[in-house]
């Protein structure tokens, strides 16, 4: 029976391999919880749809798959230390390389995400280490010490966040004084940084964007949002987005048609969408909407509204992006992160939960649900790519079969 299985398997990964999306990381191409997947399942069995392989030797973390030419990439920590580790298409782990002490305080483990660029990866530890690393054997190729070089503090609950590659330059949210830091991809050297106002960095995941011209690096930090002309490394402007604890973890959202930028921070602070001038000097307010307060899970802009799980109160809720109103609240499914794939909308609760649900602004619509993992914290997003969803939980990842051929 277990050798049928494997054989399935192995058919399965060699079929799906003739069609593979090349690259697909954390929360899609643009950072948006959109992915490119097409031809998937519109509904799921009661039990979910066909598990194709687990496994459980991840490690401690938080750290999604990435699946980059028909392999996975992870991260996570095994005692005290921090693992890059690779699995091919049946979930056999093929390469695993350390890269020293992790994050062992609170909530411990790997928790920033993997981005790819030209046959390799760029990482950052929990405790600063900016790290590139051949995609191919797993070696090292450079590390540099973000906290050594630039004397920045690490977050309550160490550093997070996806590296932004752009040319041949990968960029990293310090905090400190130093809230963008420009590093040269061949050889982890500093090229550029940006000055911060001495806040910690707050586990969000940089956009850039073009505006009139001109390249704008926008991200969050524990109390601002932040405006900076990327290559001058000048900051156009800041604006508050203080909250109760240290959480301001969703990328910022632009629509280059509109020149607007959507923001949103916990705890009831909530959300904004603000308009830029041509400059991007002179920001101005549109609305704010304090009830859409996303924590760490996402949220995903279609058709002219916003979908996410508010943390304050503990529903899944939608805005319309063009006046702020809040089109309907649920409290039908546990809260946690969303992402979107061929038309509908990919809920993961914090309690292991998965739901597929109708991209609707009247109602929460749940098609379909299914256990996928016991317990709590799962943190991390799910990732949709080669007719599989990519769960995580903690040390043990989750590949389901969920194209429709």
């Amino acid at each position: 029976m277990k050798t049928s299985i494997k054989l399935l398997v192995l058919i399965w990964a060699v079929t799906t391999l003739s069609n593979a999306q090349a690259v697909t990381t954390w929360r899609g191409p643009d950072r948006d919880g959109k992915y490119t997947a097409t031809n998937l399942l519109k509904s799921w069995p009661a039990e979910g749809p066909q598990l194709v392989w687990s496994d459980s030797t991840a490690g401690l973390g938080y750290t999604s798959p990435a699946m980059i030419n028909g392999k996975v990439y992870t991260a996570g920590m095994i005692d005290s230390t921090g693992y890059v580790m690779c699995y091919d298409m049946t979930g056999k782990k093929l390469w695993q390389t350390a890269y020293g002490l992790e994050w062992t305080q609170g909530f411990p483990g790997a928790r920033s995400n993997l981005a790819y660029d030209n046959g390799a990866l760029y990482f950052l530890s929990g405790r600063g280490l900016a790290l590139k690393f051949d995609i191919s054997t797993g070696k090292i190729v450079w590390q540099t010490d973000l906290r050594a070089t630039l004397n920045t503090p690490i977050p309550n609950f160490g550093y997070c966040e996806l590296p932004l590659v752009a040319g041949n330059e990968v960029v990293f949210t310090p905090g400190g004084s130093t809230v963008m830091a420009v590093l040269d991809t061949k050889t982890g050297k500093l090229l550029r940084k940006a000055p911060g106002r001495g806040e910690n960095s707050a586990y969000c995941s940089a956009r850039l964007v073009e505006h009139n011209g001109r390249k704008i690096w926008l991200n969050m930090t524990k109390d601002f949002f932040y405006a900076l002309d990327f290559e001058k490394a000048d900051t156009l402007f800041t604006m508050a987005s203080t909250q109760k604890w240290t959480d301001n973890c969703n990328t910022p959202w632009y629509d280059q048609a509109s020149g607007s930028v959507f923001i949103t921070s916990p705890y009831a602070t909530g959300s904004k969408l603000i308009s830029l001038d041509a400059t991007a000097l002179k920001p101005t307010i549109k609305w704010q909407n304090e009830a859409f307060d996303i924590q760490i899970g996402g949220y995903i802009v279609h058709n002219g509204f916003a979908y996410g799980s508010a943390i304050q109160k503990r529903n899944w809720a939608c805005i319309d992006l063009t006046t702020g109103t809040t089109k309907y609240i649920s409290r039908s499914f546990g809260i946690g992160s969303i992402v979107m794939a061929d038309g509908l909308l990919y809920c993961f609760a914090d309690n292991g939960d998965m739901a597929l649900v109708e991209p609707s602004p009247e109602k929460f619509e749940i098609v379909s649900k299914f256990k996928a993992f016991n317990g709590s914290q799962q943190f991390s997003h799910p990732v949709i790519a080669n007719g599989l969803l990519l769960l995580r939980n903690q040390n043990k990842i989750k590949a389901y079969k969920i194209s429709a051929e």
